[in-house]
């Protein structure tokens, strides 16, 4: 039974469509910005200009016939209205929220007037949808499938195609205002008007509006309009606009991009292939990606290679037969079916690359086209309805559904940067760029190991291209370096990823940019120069590192880069022992660095740190001190100035000017911790208790986990209580603590350790009564042990501190402590420190545990090698390692590396040799293939150089 489809009101249709426009990007208002969003929008200068140069700027790019603008990375007048659109967001922005959190302005208003004109678009096709359609359920479906498909997301989400939605809009409505007047009656003069400048308007958005003139050809063509003068006139001033547009953009090389595959035969075999992958992507909305390039869609190099090409060209001429057919049948069906192709491939040509454009393949260049397909499933789906109404408004609803929940589905990825290049980088394995793209964003994550498979996935695909193109050339440099970095930040754990980190930046600087300009001699490079003197000093190549600082700070570059280069030298003499020489580079940095630049006041500290503590000259760090408190510092770096002059003040034994200069900081910057710890401590020695408890707790009040403050206040409450009680211990509380150790031992060799526990805290509890700290702190050891097994780690460490503020120089509760902070992986400074206060707290007399020397050369072997290496070799003396559980050829591996840290390249080779010849059987062989294998790349090499 065949049904009339109903007319639907156009306030209800229109109502209908806003909400299916706006519904599936509610929840990317606050999506952040991406891709080229950073320098387009959160970084554009231009934005943030005010008064008569903003409104300067404003007119003058609109001048697109200049050509000033070509070397700008930011043109400004290349699509001025795009432009104009964020201007306007960011003074909404501005207006509204006065000042930005994080000094960017915030995605928000961006997000929502992409929104807007997706909204107003699909308004637009609806009405062009009931000039063409009628009022019936045709034109709905039409709005609401090119108003809710996910490929449109890119376009609608992504703030930087603000160009396609904008210059969408003006097509529409030119079109929209054409299709009011009906084909047999005369254009009205208004129109004739309006339309060209509406079209020249979606032109200064985006270039893609140039098939319009032929579009409404094709639709006068196709609904058999008369051709009286007022239409010929029409259609003349847009052919008008459009051959100036077309002038412009072949004028401005910079948009005329190398052909597809390096020839025009290759670009012509590929366009039919970026034609079906649209169509397939609008059919079938799936694997969407962010990035389609290289080697996303290989070029074509011949009609079978790859075999897709024919049948792509197959498919686009029975497209094109489809028109034909259609507008030959003369239906009104037939010829809408035929519009709707027409549409299609007319609106696409422009970024079928047969004028060829940097940007080979992009989900938003379908937005416009995708209304000539909406417009053929429309058909389709209103011709079910009139001929099975219950069928076709079911399948209707089942197809809108999936295309909403796809939509937001899709925009959940858009919801970050790491989750939208990760869906990229799954959805187009071969595209190297997107892998680039998800590596940035792994980096930006902290999550290096995963960021350098990435960077090598991008590196692979690149490489395989033997001519490259210089886009594609810079975006593997770019690719290299950020590896580089990222290995000089995991060489942290792997030794090795240092070298990897100095292989990458050493290619790098070796290469050529984009322009043919040596990259090792530019200064727009020096940073990257300074990561490769990092890496270098983070591997311990430290002469190689100061050669790289020294032409970072001779050549320039970016503000700052040559007064870090000094820094990072001043760093590397401090290690070297050279205090003159790190104290001159200090202030080599200082005179490079401007009055207000932020990073001055703590080199400032740094250096009067050196002269303090390493060339004894108080009264130059004084100076120093005095230069940061008369600056414009921040308040709270003249409060650590004024609390390093406290310690100055302190060795001097001047205590109450040391006390002076400290309660001064305090008034700079209350909350100073190392104000208020090292008042207190000075206060407990002066026995004013009350007052040093009182500094603790509120140090405690605003960080609990404040070790030094709890470490203070426990000590100070030890001490009151012992003084304040006075009483010697007895012989009978310790025959009483003796005979409960016996049965917390009992109790810990059965295992049964909560019973083991109450009884050691009742063993340290008497003992603190009885002032028997010694016994104490045991008791306390055996708790932290207890802890530990337990699985309660925290607890352990709370145990052991109990012991320290009790007996701070407790060597074993030292080295307890050391290791359990060891064993839970906290950082590496942490517990080497911990170590550290070990050995210092030892008497001169006392032996060290030899397992200790190897533990913490472990730990100094990245920051301090040669002190490493002289506790390897105490070790070595002492001959009761293997007793500890230490292999012999352990010892000489870490010995191996430490040497290459420090060039000592005969004896490195040595240690390594000794290491191979122990280790056979005993370690994995791939470890030892990696030895062999460094010894012939980096060391024999230097033992043989001239």
């Amino acid at each position: 039974m065949t049904l009339e489809a109903p007319s639907l009101s156009l306030k209800a249709a229109a109502a209908a469509v806003i909400v299916a426009a706006c519904a599936p990007y509610l929840g990317v208002l606050d999506a952040p910005f991406v891709f080229d969003d950073a320098k387009l929008v959160k970084d554009n200068e231009l934005l943030r200009l005010e008064g008569p140069e903003a409104w300067s700027r404003l007119r003058g790019m609109f001048d697109i016939t200049s050509r000033e603008w070509d070397e700008k990375a930011i043109r400004e007048n290349y699509r001025p209205l795009r432009f104009l659109s964020y201007f306007a967001d960011y003074r909404l922005s501005k207006a509204l929220l006065d000042e930005f959190p994080d000094g960017d302005p915030p995605p928000f208003f961006f997000h929502l007037q992409n929104i807007l004109w997706h909204a107003l678009n699909a308004l637009l096709v609806l009405a062009i949808g009931r000039r063409l359609l009628g009022p019936g359920p045709g034109s709905l479906l039409l709005a609401l499938l090119f108003a809710l498909h996910p490929l449109q997301t890119e376009a609608v989400t992504y703030i930087s195609s603000r160009r396609d939605v904008l210059s969408t809009f003006f097509f529409l409505a030119v079109a929209a205002i054409h299709l009011r007047a009906p084909p047999e009656r005369a254009v009205p003069l208004w129109t004739i008007a309006a339309a060209p400048l509406l079209f020249y308007a979606g032109f200064l958005a985006k270039e893609m509006v140039i098939t319009l003139p032929a579009i409404l050809l094709g639709i006068d063509i196709l609904r058999g309009a008369r051709w009286r003068p007022r239409r010929l006139a029409l259609h003349g001033s847009l052919w008008a606009v459009a051959a100036w547009c077309i002038w412009v953009t072949i004028g401005n090389r910079g948009l005329i991009a190398e052909p597809v595959g390096g020839a025009v035969e290759s670009t012509y075999l590929t366009a039919s292939r970026y034609a079906m992958r649209y169509l397939g992507l609008l059919l079938f909305p799936v694997s969407q990606s962010l990035d389609y390039s290289f080697d996303a869609i290989p070029a074509s190099r011949g009609v079978w290679d790859p075999p897709s090409t024919l049948l792509s060209m197959l498919g686009v001429a029975a497209m094109a037969g489809v028109a034909v057919w259609g507008w030959l049948d003369g239906r009104r069906s037939s010829r809408l079916l035929s519009l709707g192709v027409v549409w299609f491939l007319v609106a696409l040509a422009p970024v079928l690359q047969i004028v060829p454009i940097p940007e080979r393949f992009a989900e938003r260049f379908a937005y416009l086209p995708s209304i000539g397909i909406a417009l053929v499933a429309a058909l389709a789906l209103e011709g079910l309805i009139r001929r099975e109404r219950r069928i076709g408004w079911t399948l209707s609803a089942l197809v809108l559904a999936s295309l909403l929940a796809a939509a937001w589905a899709r925009n959940e990825e858009w919801s970050s940067p790491l989750s939208i290049w990760a869906s990229a980088a799954s959805a187009q394995p071969r595209s190297a760029r997107a892998h680039l793209g998800y590596a940035n964003a792994l980096r930006e994550a902290g999550r290096l190991r995963e960021a350098v498979d990435e960077y090598s996935r991008a590196l692979a695909i690149w490489e395989e291209n033997p001519a490259p193109l210089p886009i594609h050339r810079g975006l593997a440099l770019q690719a290299r370096m950020f590896r580089g970095s990222a290995h000089a930040v995991l060489g942290r754990e792997d030794p090795l990823a240092y070298e990897r980190g100095v292989e990458d930046l050493q290619r790098v600087l070796a290469s050529r940019d984009t322009d043919g300009t040596p990259i090792g001699s530019s200064p727009k490079y020096s940073a990257v120069r300074f990561d490769l003197g990092v890496c270098l000093r983070n591997g311990g190549r430290r002469a190689e590192a100061e050669r790289e600082f020294l032409r970072v700070a001779e050549t320039g570059g970016p503000p700052g880069i040559a007064a870090q280069a000094q820094y990072q030298i001043a760093r590397i003499r401090l290690q070297e022992e050279d205090i003159d020489g790190a104290v001159h580079r200090f202030r080599l940095a200082l005179r490079e660095l401007s009055e207000g630049d932020p990073s001055r006041w703590s080199i400032l500290v740094e250096l009067a740190d050196a002269l303090v503590d390493l060339k004894d000259d108080p009264e130059s760090a004084w100076e120093v001190l005095e230069d940061v408190e008369r600056s414009d510092a921040p308040a709270e770096m003249k409060a650590i100035a004024l609390v390093r002059k406290a310690r100055i003040l302190d060795r001097k034994g001047e205590i109450h000017a040391c006390i002076d200069r400290l309660e001064e900081a305090l008034h700079l910057d209350p909350d100073s911790s190392a104000a208020l710890v090292t008042l207190a401590g000075i206060e407990t020695n002066l026995g004013r208790w009350e007052r040093a408890e009182e500094r603790y707790q509120r140090v405690l009040r605003r960080d609990p986990t404040h070790e030094e403050a709890r470490e203070g206040l426990q000590n100070l409450r030890i001490r009151r209580q012992l003084v304040e009680s006075g009483q010697e211990a007895s012989q009978g509380d310790v025959q009483v603590i003796r005979g409960l150790w016996s049965n917390a031992e009992k109790h810990l060799a059965r295992s049964e350790l909560p019973a083991a526990r109450e009884v050691y805290t009742e063993v340290a509890r008497k003992a603190l009564d009885i002032g028997e700290l010694e016994m104490m702190a045991r008791a306390y050891g055996r708790i932290a042990e207890v802890e530990e097994r337990l699985g309660r780690s925290a607890e352990a460490e709370r145990a052991l501190l109990s012991a320290l503020r009790a007996l701070p120089q407790d060597a074993q509760t030292l080295l307890d402590l050391a290791r359990l902070r060891r064993r839970r992986g906290d950082d590496a400074a942490s517990v080497r420190d911990s170590y550290l206060r070990y050995f210092s707290a030892l008497e001169e007399a006392a032996r060290a545990d030899p397992l200790a020397r190897f533990e913490l050369a472990e730990l100094l072997s990245e920051k301090n090698p040669q002190a490493a290496v002289d506790q390897l070799l105490a070790l070595r003396r002492l001959g009761e390692a293997p007793a500890l559980g230490v292999e012999p050829f352990a010892i000489e591996k870490l010995l191996g590396f430490l040497y290459l840290r420090l060039e000592r390249f005969e004896e490195s080779l040595d240690a390594f040799d000794r290491y191979l010849a122990e280790s056979d059987g005993k370690d994995a062989d791939e470890e030892r293939e990696r030895i062999t294998s460094l010894v012939n790349t980096r060391i024999i090499p230097r033992l043989i150089e001239p």
